[in-house]
């Protein structure tokens, strides 16, 4: 019984109500939740703009900028460690050959 009245009133309640004599469109609780889910998804993209503007104007940066940085500049310096081994191998082939060679006296 209990089940029935609570499905009755649910049903009632997704049901525009009828006005007699009215006009303009009539709502539906159905609607309105569906408007305010639509609000609080709004307000949510909202915050999450003016969370990132602010971070830009502060000139903090955003998290996913500072660590692309990190991994660019970790690349830059992975590289010039090898051109520095590179010349360092280098330079000691150089110093091995002059060494081997005879010197004028």
């Amino acid at each position: 019984m209990l089940r029935r009245l609570v499905g009755a009133v649910e049903g009632q309640a997704a049901q525009p109500p009828t006005v007699p004599g009215s006009r303009g469109p009539t709502v539906s609780r159905a609607s309105f939740q569906a408007d305010l889910a639509a609000a609080d998804a709004r307000t949510a993209r909202l915050s999450e703009a003016l969370g990132k503007q602010v971070w830009r104007e502060l000139g903090i940066g955003g998290p996913d900028d500072t660590e692309q940085q990190v991994v660019d500049l970790d690349l830059k310096l992975q590289d010039r460690n090898n051109d520095l081994a590179a010349n360092r191998e280098l330079i000691a082939q150089l110093n091995r050959g002059r060494d081997a060679l005879p010197h004028p006296d």
